[in-house]
């Protein structure tokens, strides 16, 4: 029995790997390839200001006044048919809007 079977909620990071620069990477596509094989939503999650507080290399978070902002998306849900990386491209245009709406509203 895994978490999800087990209701848990899991978190990825479809990136990989933290950016230099705070900016959007490339997505992996493992992240929807686990979405499509036990059939549950992925809820795009836009992280801000976090490659100031924990730089790429670090372990720990440092000092730093950059105001760290979350904002969480509607559930992406497996479409019929749809290939992980069909999935892996929704994911990440959804979560780049999300970083839009932040930068917007700023």
């Amino acid at each position: 029995m895994s978490l999800l079977d087990e209701g848990w909620n899991v978190l990825l990071y479809p990136e990989g790997t933290r950016s230099l620069d705070g900016s959007l990477g490339a997505f992996k596509s493992g992240a929807a390839r686990l979405c499509l094989e036990v059939g549950v939503p992925a809820v795009p999650v836009g992280l801000y200001g976090t490659h100031a507080v924990i730089p790429r290399g670090r372990r720990l978070p440092v000092r730093s006044r950059t105001r760290v902002c979350v904002r969480f998306g509607q559930p992406i849900a497996p479409e019929a048919g749809e290939t992980s990386h069909g999935l892996r491209d929704r994911m990440r245009r959804r979560v780049s809007e999300l970083s839009a709406d932040w930068i917007l509203a700023r």
